[in-house]
C-alpha cells in the first residue's frame, strides 16, 4: 500500500513498496561523450545563443531563440559561465510584409478604414 509522508521541503511523497504494482522503474541515465566535441579545442557550444526555430503564429512572424550561457572548452576541461550576455537580432525582410497577410476569398474583399484591403 503507498505510503504518503511529508519531506524536509513539505511537500509529502509517494513511496511504494520494490516490485509493487503500479511501481515505476527508476530510470536510468547514460552518457556518451560526442567525440567530435571532446577531440577539439573550440569551446562548445560554439554559438552563445542563436535562431532555433521559426513558425508564423495568428499571421505575424515568431523566432524561438536559445541562449547558451556556459562554454565548455575540453582540452582545458575549462567550464566558462557568462554571467550576463547581449544578443542582437536583426530583421531581414526577404518578402514584402503583404506576402505574410492571409489573402481573402476568391471573389470577396476586405474593407477596412472604407477602402478595399
Amino acid at each position: 500500500m503507498p505510503d504518503a509522508r511529508a519531506g524536509q521541503d513539505g511537500f509529502a511523497a509517494l513511496t511504494t513498496a520494490p516490485g509493487a504494482p503500479g511501481t515505476v522503474p527508476a530510470p536510468v541515465f547514460t552518457r556518451a561523450e560526442d567525440p567530435k566535441i571532446y577531440a577539439g579545442t573550440a569551446g562548445y557550444p560554439g554559438a552563445l545563443a542563436g535562431v532555433t526555430g521559426d513558425a508564423v503564429l495568428r499571421q505575424q512572424r515568431v523566432a524561438g531563440i536559445s541562449v547558451y550561457p556556459a562554454q565548455y572548452r575540453p582540452d582545458t576541461r575549462q567550464l566558462t559561465v557568462y554571467e550576463s550576455l547581449r544578443v542582437s537580432i536583426a530583421l531581414v525582410i526577404r518578402h514584402p510584409p503583404s506576402a505574410l497577410r492571409q489573402a481573402p476569398s476568391p471573389g470577396r474583399t476586405r474593407r477596412c478604414c472604407g477602402r478595399d484591403c
